[in-house]
């Protein structure tokens, strides 16, 4: 049977909206984070309409047998394999369930100051993510269950934890290139006097410089130029701090042209002189 979306060309109507269930806690206002809702081994039958709606809350949902599909208006109709993670924002509206079989989930939904702050910074993303058929949401689901505030604690630390796991394993595209990486920035920890140009990093990954620029800043946050300037930085504020080595052997350990050169970059990032930097923080 051919499945139709209600309200696919009419998305003006207005769609259902699944709200946040209350139970919220003094712990949960001032950590900021809350599961509001977890499904262990939840099971949606195939669907033949398919109706839009919103969420008030973040969802994660890992569906790990059966076969889905999802909607929105940004990607159309998308297939949902079995091992997949769909991660859903707040106001989006999206569909997702059986296609031809059973979806079955185990999911987690959650809100408060702490998930929107990981949703601008891009670590949460919508989007269906490759993960895996384990049901690694199961620990989360089994803490969240238990309203003590530690086990409210763990969960919610759990549940960071895997969001910058998902976030860390999808942003490589693939193991391959996160190993790449990882061997990457071990190279750059073992010889800090080096100054690697982006086609050197390029080429040891193994990308073109622009899809190793693009996926070097959405993993790191920053350029690879800049990672290799912070990380020479970092190298020398902590011998500034810890040892008597002359400014100038610094600057010629980390590959600076000459101890001006090094001042320079130094201040610029630091705000303050190596000089300075040393007796403001020199271990005694």
């Amino acid at each position: 049977m051919d499945k139709t979306i209600k309200g696919y060309d009419k998305i003006e109507q207005t769609p259902p909206v699944h709200r946040i269930t209350p139970g919220e806690t003094t712990f949960h206002r001032n950590y900021g984070l809350r599961i509001c809702l977890s499904i262990r081994g939840g099971k949606s039958p195939p669907a033949t309409k398919m109706t839009p709606r919103y969420f008030e809350f973040y969802c994660i949902s890992h569906m790990f047998e059966g076969r889905g599909l999802h909607w929105d208006k940004e990607r159309g109709e998308n297939p949902v394999p079995p091992g997949s993670i769909l991660c859903t924002t707040p106001g989006h509206l999206h569909f997702y369930g059986g296609d031809d079989d059973f979806y079955t989930e185990d999911s987690l939904c959650f809100h408060g100051p702490v998930a929107d702050m990981l949703c601008r910074s891009g670590v949460f993303r919508r989007g269906i993510f490759k993960f895996g058929t384990e049901r690694a949401l199961l620990p989360i689901i089994e803490l969240a269950a238990d309203p003590r505030d530690e086990s409210q604690l763990q969960a919610n630390i759990a549940l960071q934890k895997f969001i910058c796991d998902l976030h860390l394993g999808s942003i490589g595209e693939g193991d391959k290139k996160r190993q790449d990486f990882d061997l990457l920035i071990g190279q750059i920890k073992k010889f800090p006097r080096k100054w690697w140009s982006v086609k050197e990093m390029s080429e040891f990954c193994g990308m073109s410089e622009v899809n190793f620029r693009r996926l070097f800043k959405r993993r790191f946050g920053i350029s690879p130029k800049d990672y290799i300037t912070r990380s020479k930085i970092a190298i020398a504020s902590e011998k500034l701090c810890s040892t008597n080595t002359p400014v100038a052997k610094i600057a010629e350990e980390l590959g600076f042209y000459d101890p001006f050169h090094f001042s320079r970059r130094f201040k610029s990032s630091t705000g303050m002189p190596p000089s300075e930097f040393r007796r403001s923080n020199l271990k005694r």
